[in-house]
């Protein structure tokens, strides 16, 4: 089984787009995604890589399962 490794934000951005989130607003280096009928805004940095903790917790608000993940995160 594929593990999870740090990612660069824009591949990040690209699962949050094709999952039909938005960008909302973009505050300094943070931007921040909302999805209609999704009750918690997703932040994510613009940082060179986005940790695995981050990436985890990210999933977790749209619930959204690691292997479906990788399924995305290969699309982009």
């Amino acid at each position: 089984m594929p593990r999870i490794t740090p990612q660069p934000w824009k591949k990040i951005e690209c699962v949050l787009l094709l999952l039909g989130f938005s960008l909302d607003r973009q505050r300094s280096s943070h931007r921040v995604y909302r999805k209609a009928g999704c009750s918690r805004s997703i932040v994510l940095p613009q940082y060179r890589e986005i940790s695995v903790v981050l990436i985890q917790s990210i999933l977790t608000s749209v619930d959204l399962d690691r292997d479906e993940f990788l399924q995305l995160l290969d699309e982009c």
